[in-house]
């Protein structure tokens, strides 16, 4: 996609969202105001990446700190604003759950059980922090934690998964 096209598409998307805002102004919040942003430094990229954790799939690089925010906060109004346009919801903004309501219900093929846990919102979204830092799913992150592990070990975790299945 060109930077034409993707400016092109940028703004219809904010207009959408606009319109929809005027349209309905008491009811019609912008829920990418509510979620939580994060700037990192990325010496791969050797700029700053700004991340959504509502949305991993996204993210911003600029070579200032503000720079990266803004552009990352765009780029969710912008994902908003496509999801509505699509009807599709929009991901919920983390703040605004009661707790993590289906942190582990997925079956999982060559792992034990399946122990739901229902955690704070607050935790759930470092845990998920922390996950996407060690480029794991946060479940994985969340079971090492149990055993009593700072880092996961994927390797041991698929060996254990692995060798229960064979016994």
């Amino acid at each position: 996609m060109t930077v034409r096209e993707n400016e092109q598409r940028s703004a219809a998307a904010l207009s959408s969202l606009i319109a929809t805002l005027q349209a309905h102004p008491a009811t019609a919040v912008d829920v990418s105001e509510h979620y939580s942003y994060r700037v990192v430094w990325s010496p791969d990229e050797q700029a700053f990446k700004g991340t959504v954790d509502e949305m991993p799939t996204l993210c911003w690089l600029a070579g200032e700190h503000t720079a990266a925010l803004a552009g990352i906060r765009n780029r969710a109004r912008e994902a908003v604003a496509e999801a509505v346009d699509g009807g599709r919801p929009p991901p919920e903004a983390f703040c605004s759950l009661g707790a993590s309501r289906d942190p582990a219900s997925v079956e999982r093929p060559g792992l034990a059980e399946v122990v739901p846990v229902l955690v704070p919102v607050e935790l759930y979204a470092r845990l998920a922090a922390s996950a996407r830092e060690q480029q794991v799913e946060p479940h994985l992150l969340a079971i090492s934690r149990l055993a009593g592990s700072r880092e996961v070990a994927l390797t041991e975790l698929s060996e254990r998964a692995a060798g229960r299945k064979r016994r």
